[in-house]
């Protein structure tokens, strides 16, 4: 899953189980996946709208989100914007995958480093 951390609109990359509180779309065809992410981005207000309640966070429900009408460009407009942008979207996978690597190898390494378990040649 990648994302921006700040934005409730993410992209899962593997299959994965959701409770209620989440809505999500699955695509037949992916050439829509950059498209309609920043679509649904854009509409975060308006989300944010529908599922007011009182609460400090926000649900809309299945059936109004199942609502929501997004106007589509045409197929090959689609088409051509999902090549352009396929691989930078790809790029930030790799990126977000690369980060998580990382992160486990510095945590895994940083506290033998602090005890003197493992040293560093200079």
């Amino acid at each position: 899953m990648y994302g921006c951390y700040s934005s409730p609109v993410t992209i899962n990359t593997k299959k994965a189980h959701t409770n209620q509180q989440i809505n999500s779309i699955i695509l037949y065809d992916n050439k829509y996946l950059e498209y309609l992410f920043f679509k649904i981005k854009g509409l975060y207000e308006y989300l944010q709208l529908l599922g007011s309640g009182g609460t400090t966070t926000f649900n809309v429900n299945t059936k109004t989100f199942s609502n929501i009408e997004i106007i589509m460009p045409e197929l090959k407009i689609i088409a051509k914007y999902h090549q352009i942008v396929k691989p930078i979207f790809r790029k930030i996978e790799l990126n977000y995958s690369q980060i998580q690597t990382l992160t486990k190898t510095r945590d895994a390494l940083l506290p033998k480093l602090m005890s003197g378990q493992i040293r560093v040649k200079e």
